[in-house]
């Protein structure tokens, strides 16, 4: 039962080991602290990973949760009134519903993406591979090859809903990541709009503990997953213009020749599936240079500061509106988005003797100081 005057927190992501599931994690103790109501939806097993291993009773019983998981978030959601609201990941938890919420409530929405103009989330040109912002001001403007995403939907029926959010704009409060995200914010949806920067803590810095034994040394590691937006296209055609640099992916080749669409025949680029936990953190830590090559108008990414905090020699690429272009070029390598231009640059700072890493640490000391999950809550009047 909810009391009359509880704040909400609605997230379409539960709690888990994926970016804004690891937000969850952090986010959710403080909520319940502050007397929040959380309702998020379920945790779901790959369909097709079920469907491969043959495990067709286990697969109807996914499907099933699925169905009962919809209509409980559906009951517990769709008729709430004159309250107030954080939420969380409109893609996953109903554009429709967001819109339905604005208009009977009190509405602070923590922008997690670009999904407010851009149907892909991720603002990326599907032909040119670069940070898009063709839908600013009008979503209808998106390229015939974008698709919503990470739910997949109807392109038309997704820039109606962009459109009414537009419209209830005065209704809203966006809470926003870092600068360059409000100054988007704005673009889109006006001078009118309200907006408050509170940062983004995932809780997965801590403690810095002892560097790892490991002997694994690459010169430039890709730290990030294979999604087109985060570079993984652009990390191989640098690759295969320094044949005589060792770099490092972790993922399949196989995988990365299906993001790429050809194979790949270089031989200087290591491909090992791994995450974090086991071996990623080793390739991060011993690399000469870690990339971050998010080519989308990127907020603050978890694997920006943990390259920085288990490295220092941290590269990205320039973009316009990217959190990365608030950080000096004294603390990160900023490179072209032409990958053959990035391969000049990166070629230059392997054989020169610029270091990064002592003022890389200082920036992330102090960004850290001011980055916290309570400012979220402090932004909220409640």
């Amino acid at each position: 039962m909810i009391s009359k005057n509880q704040p909400i927190l609605i997230s379409g992501i539960p709690p888990s080991n994926g970016g804004v599931g690891r937000l969850m994690k952090n986010l959710m103790p403080l909520a319940l602290n502050n007397g929040f109501l959380v309702i998020t939806r379920s945790e779901t097993i790959s369909l097709k990973s079920l469907l491969k291993a043959n495990k067709f009773s286990a697969l109807l019983r996914e499907v099933y949760l699925r169905a009962y998981d919809l209509l409980s978030f559906f009951a517990k959601t769709y008729f709430l009134k004159n309250k107030t609201i954080l939420f969380i990941h409109p893609q996953t938890a109903g554009m429709d519903l967001l819109n339905r919420l604005i208009s009977r409530n009190i509405v602070y929405l923590y922008v997690m993406d670009n999904s407010y103009f851009c149907i892909r989330s991720y603002n990326i040109h599907p032909i040119t591979r670069n940070e898009c912002t063709n839908c600013l001001g009008d979503p209808s403007r998106f390229h015939p090859q974008c698709s919503p995403f990470p739910v997949k939907g109807n392109q038309k029926k997704m820039v109606d809903s962009l459109r009414k959010l537009k419209k209830n704009v005065h209704k809203i409060t966006f809470l926003a990541q870092n600068i360059n995200q409000a100054n988007l914010l704005k673009k889109h949806f006006g001078q009118e709009c309200k907006s408050i920067v509170v940062g983004v803590d995932t809780n997965e810095l801590g403690e810095y503990s002892k560097p790892s034994t490991s002997t694994i040394n690459y010169d430039v590691v890709f730290h990030g997953n294979i999604n087109l937006a985060k570079g993984s296209i652009w990390f191989v055609e640098v690759a295969e213009c320094l044949p005589q640099i060792k770099f490092f992916m972790p993922c399949t080749k196989f995988d990365m020749e299906l993001v790429i669409g050809r194979s790949i025949k270089e031989k200087n680029i290591t491909f090992i599936p791994c995450f974090w936990e086991n071996g990623l953190r080793d390739a991060v830590e011993g690399a000469k240079l870690v990339c971050v090559p998010s080519l989308w108008s990127a907020p603050i990414e978890g694997a920006l500061l943990k390259s920085i905090l288990y490295n220092g020699e941290v590269a990205v690429v320039k973009t316009e509106y990217g959190f990365s272009q608030e950080i000096a070029k004294n603390v990160l390598l900023h490179l072209s988005s032409d990958p053959s231009h990035a391969a000049l640059e990166i070629s230059m700072y392997l054989t020169g003797g610029t270091k990064l890493k002592e003022k890389s640490h200082q920036w992330l000391e102090l960004f850290n100081s001011k980055n916290s999950v309570s400012n979220v809550f402090n932004a909220i009047n409640l």
